[in-house]
């Protein structure tokens, strides 16, 4: 059995998107079940034929049920005393209008961070992810020459982190006593303490130049953290 359907609104398999399609067609192979409103249905009722002619006779034709699609809709018990002995006929039960509810499509449920996703550095924890930072280069350390591999310190007036940058592209962006806005930073764990990082060089941009005294005396790089592997 196929089924060709006009005006469909399609639901994904977890059940968080869906989408309006004008037709959809889809073979019987592909179909477990259907579940058809009953509005949607409409009653046929079948009488009797002449005696002699192949086919039900009456005697079974008293007990039939009369179905359409996948689900009994009438039983017919008795025949009219004017139909019988005529000829065959099928006779159409209209039903009145169903009435159709349009189906508002949901909008997708993407988890994205929040639009006021501006961070300070009191505020980082480990495994932190995709949020904005400003802050104020302090100092820059060479750690590894190749890949360049940069730490710098950074800071705002809640205190500093070590901010991570790896190639040499990423170092440029950075130098000592200037501004820089992080996008889509994260938070790593290097032996246990924690470091600020970016994806590209891109997300680093230059700010203006910061109003804020810098409080050095709290280095959330120094503190150690361990995550606990969940089962």
């Amino acid at each position: 059995m196929n089924i060709h359907l006009i005006e469909v609104v399609c639901t994904s398999k977890d059940g968080d998107r869906c989408w309006c399609m004008r037709e959809c067609y889809i073979q019987g192979n592909a179909i477990m079940c259907v579940r058809i409103p009953d509005e949607y249905l409409v009653g046929w009722e079948m009488v009797t034929k002449p005696k002699g002619c192949g086919g039900l006779g009456l005697r079974r034709l008293e007990h039939a049920w009369i179905t359409e699609g996948l689900r009994v809709v009438e039983k017919v018990d008795v025949i009219p005393e004017d139909l019988k002995g005529t000829d065959r006929k099928v006779q159409k039960v209209e039903a009145p209008p169903a009435e159709v509810i349009p189906v508002q499509p949901t909008a997708p449920l993407v988890h994205t961070p929040p639009v006021n996703n501006e961070r300070k550095v009191k505020d980082l924890l480990p495994d932190m992810r995709n949020f904005n930072i400003t802050v104020k280069v302090l100092k820059v350390t060479i750690v590894y020459h190749s890949p360049r591999t940069v730490d710098s310190l950074v800071g705002d007036e809640t205190g500093t982190i070590l901010l991570r940058t790896l190639g040499k592209e990423q170092a440029k962006r950075v130098s000592v006593w200037s501004t820089i806005r992080l996008r889509n930073a994260r938070i790593d764990l290097l032996n246990n303490n924690m470091r600020l990082k970016v994806q590209s060089a891109t997300d680093i941009e230059d700010a203006p130049a910061a109003e804020f005294i810098v409080k050095e005396e709290n280095n959330m790089s120094l503190d150690r953290y361990t995550l606990k592997a969940q089962y």
